[in-house]
Order: structure tokens, then C-alpha cells, then sequence
């Protein structure tokens, strides 16, 4: 049904996002617009994104510049459809109302549901009133999954809501992690990019550096996305941090090169469906979840990238993988899944340990016991009298020699 607003209202002069559905999504190409197609920062855009949900519904929300997207799923996603269905229901008995709606619908759900009638029956029906009642402002109820679109994931800049900062610490890539503590989950492993942290002119100069390197008007190389970048960044341009980011994303393994410069991160899991389900990785033996996602063509980028390295289909007919990944931080060891055995490619990274398991050690965190690694040895490295302690242990009695009465080994049946 059409929005019956939309006859009454000229274009939005502090709006210029263009928006179309893809699927279920609704795509806003803000590319011109001043706003940015920052919904939670600007009422304009939102109310461009409400007026088009009136009309249609989506699962999830996306604004595009030239140089950034914001992905608004789950309950940002709710609210935003919540509002659309109200103002195009409302409108019959308040326009004013549901005018509001799309430019504010916080402002309009608590304003809705302190009337009595059909109005207030609305808030409650399409779901405005329960969206806005479990937040505090647009801050919190908009949350969105940002990242530039080179980058083949996206991350929720903002912390998870009620939790604690416990740790921070600098990787060797530039990347800032902040681990905050919640009582009623996960930890959470909270990763900002070093390309988050860029202003508009850096990330605009990002792009266009990568344009150059996708049409091929750099000489090829390891060091040409350094050259494209340097043919575009002006003087102040913080350059080098612009040529890392770019050879992250174009010659290396983008966000995951972020997870596994830290040390203490031992193994990363996309779950499928990679869109929907955020990274978990595990921290010096300790499983958190993360604030970033794979996207859908992040994920197929990845696949292709292992299908070549491994020479092993990976698709419907032979639907799993174990590769070798060769990242700057060391090697890591993939195995992926992907349809009919999961909806989509799904992968576990595991880095590879620069220091190998010997028996005296599997020995002392107890994964082997000591009489099976002492036979596990070759017979020239069998103990003697002047060997090192450490596997020359003294045998425990077998089970039939501690027996009352028995003085052999069981008869062979």
C-alpha cells in the first residue's frame, strides 16, 4: 500500500539518500545526501528510511556512501519497520502524528501510547510502542554495523549496552580492542579498526585509492596499494596508515588480520549464516563474542580465495575444506563448511602455535599420561639412569597386578 503521506510532502532539502529494496533489504545510496545516511544522527535520513518502510517492510536497513556503509539489522531494523507501519496506519486519524513518526518515531511512540483510541491501539499493534520502550535514545536504539566498503565485514562502532570496560590494548596493526564484561553473557572481544578511526577525507581518500587499484591504473605489485594511495592522499593525509589498510583489504585477509595480530587469540569462528551471526573467537582460552560480522560477499570472497590456495572444490558436491592460510601474523589453519551442510560458508580459524607440543609437556598439563608417553618414545630415547626426570617416571602396577589373588595377566580370550 502506498504511504498516504507521500502526496503531501516535497523532497527533504536536508535529505538527498535515494532509496531501493534489494530482497529484503532496503538500500539507501547516500552518496549525495548531507546527511550521510546516519540514522541515528539525522532525522532527515531517518525519515527517508520510515516513509519507504510505510510502503514496504525489509529485514534490514543499509545507507551507502562512497566511502562508508551502516547496516541496521535485528532491533534497529524493528524499530525502523515498527515506525513506518504506524505512520502509514496513523495517518487516518493523525497525520500530524504520523508525520512525526518518520522524523522522530521515539518522540511519536511515547506521545501515542499516553492516548487513548484507536492511536494509541496503533502504537501497540505494529510494535512502535514495545520497540520504543526498550531504549533511551536513537544513539541506542540505531545501532548500526559501519565499515568502509572495501572491507569485507562490518563492525558495531558503539559497546555492548550495560557493560563494563575491563581491558584495552593496541595490536600490531593499529587496531584498538576493548574487552567489556557482562554479567548475563560473553565477554565481549570489542575490535575498532584502525580504518574506523579515520576521519571523511582519509576514508574518501581509501576509496579512491581502491578504485584505482580495481581498474587497474596502478602497476601491480606489493606495493601498489601504497602507490594508490599516495596518488591520492593529500599532504596531511595520515598515508601510511591509509596503505596498510588497503593492502589489509585487498592483498591480505582483511578484519581477520586485525583478530590474529593479537597474540592471545588463538582461534576465530564465523558461524553461517556469516551476516547474521557475529565473529567468536577464543582469547588465551577463554571463548568471548566480538562486535564484528562477515558480510555475505565477505564470506564468498573468502571461499574463492580458499578454493584457489587449496585446489579443492569447496561447493554443494564437496561441501567441506581444510586449508592453510599464510597471513603476516603467522600461519593458520582453516576448515570451512558450506551448503547443503550449513546455510552458506562458515569457517574456524585456528593460528598455528610457534611452539610444538612435546611429550613432557602433554605430560604436565595432563593430556597424556605418563606411562603411555613413555612408551611413546623411540627405544634410543627410552630413560636410563641419566636422563632428564621428566619422562623417566615410575610405572604405576597395572589393573591386574593391584588385583587381591592375581599374580598374571589376564588369559587372551
Amino acid at each position: 500500500m502506498r504511504n498516504p503521506l507521500a502526496r503531501f510532502r516535497d523532497p527533504d532539502p536536508d535529505c538527498a539518500c535515494h532509496p531501493t529494496f534489494e530482497c529484503d533489504r532496503l538500500l539507501l545510496d547516500a552518496t549525495d545526501c548531507p546527511g550521510a545516511g546516519d540514522l541515528a544522527a539525522e532525522p532527515a535520513c531517518r525519515g527517508t528510511a520510515i516513509s519507504a518502510l510505510a510502503d514496504r517492510e525489509a529485514e534490514a536497513v543499509v545507507t551507502r556512501t562512497d566511502h562508508l556503509e551502516r547496516a541496521y539489522e535485528g532491533e534497529s531494523a524493528a524499530l525502523l519497520v515498527a515506525a513506518g507501519r504506524f505512520a502509514e496506519r496513523a495517518a487516518f486519524y493523525d497525520r500530524h502524528l504520523a508525520d512525526r513518526a518518520e522524523g522522530d518515531p521515539l518522540g511519536a511512540a511515547r506521545a501515542a501510547v499516553g492516548r487513548a483510541g484507536p492511536v494509541g491501539e496503533l502504537a501497540a499493534e505494529t510494535g512502535l510502542a514495545e520497540c520504543a520502550h526498550r531504549v533511551e535514545g536513537y544513539a541506542d536504539a540505531l545501532r548500526p554495523f559501519v565499515g568502509p566498503p572495501i572491507a569485507k565485514a562490518r563492525v558495531a562502532a558503539e559497546p555492548p549496552p550495560d557493560a563494563t570496560l575491563a581491558e584495552t590494548r593496541n595490536l600490531a596493526t593499529d587496531a584498538t580492542v576493548r574487552v567489556y564484561e557482562d554479567e548475563s553473557a560473553l565477554r565481549t572481544y570489542h575490535l575498532e579498526p584502525v580504518e574506523h578511526a579515520f576521519g571523511e577525507s582519509a576514508l574518501a581518500a581509501l576509496a579512491r585509492a581502491y578504485e584505482l587499484l580495481a581498474e587497474g591504473n596502478v602497476a601491480a605489485g606489493e606495493s601498489a596499494p601504497g602507490r594508490a594511495v599516495r596518488q591520492v592522499a593529500d599532504s596531511d593525509a595520515p598515508v601510511e596508515a591509509l596503505a596498510a589498510a588497503l593492502h589489509k583489504h585487498t592483498r591480505g585477509y582483511g578484519v581477520l588480520a586485525d583478530f590474529f595480530a593479537d597474540p592471545e587469540v588463538s582461534d576465530v569462528f564465523a558461524t553461517a549464516p556469516v551476516g547474521e551471526n557475529p565473529i567468536r573467537v577464543t582469547v588465551d582460552g577463554e571463548r568471548m563474542r566480538t562486535n564484528v560480522r562477515l558480510t555475505d560477499s565477505g564470506a564468498e570472497a573468502l571461499a574463492s580465495r580458499f578454493r584457489r590456495s587449496s585446489g579443492r572444490a569447496f561447493s554443494r558436491a564437496s561441501p567441506t575444506l581444510d586449508a592453510i592460510a599464510a597471513m603476516e601474523e603467522g600461519t593458520v589453519r582453516v576448515a570451512g563448511v558450506t551448503d547443503p551442510v550449513s546455510d552458506g560458508p562458515g569457517f574456524a580459524f585456528r593460528a598455528h602455535d610457534a611452539t610444538p607440543w612435546t611429550l613432557p609437556a602433554l605430560v604436565a598439563n595432563r593430556t597424556l599420561p605418563p606411562t603411555p608417553a613413555r612408551y611413546s618414545r623411540s627405544p634410543s630415547s627410552a630413560p636410563g639412569p641419566d636422563s632428564s626426570p621428566d619422562l623417566a617416571v615410575r610405572e604405576r602396577p597395572p589393573c591386574w597386578a593391584r588385583s587381591a589373588g592375581n599374580s598374571r595377566p589376564p588369559r587372551e580370550p
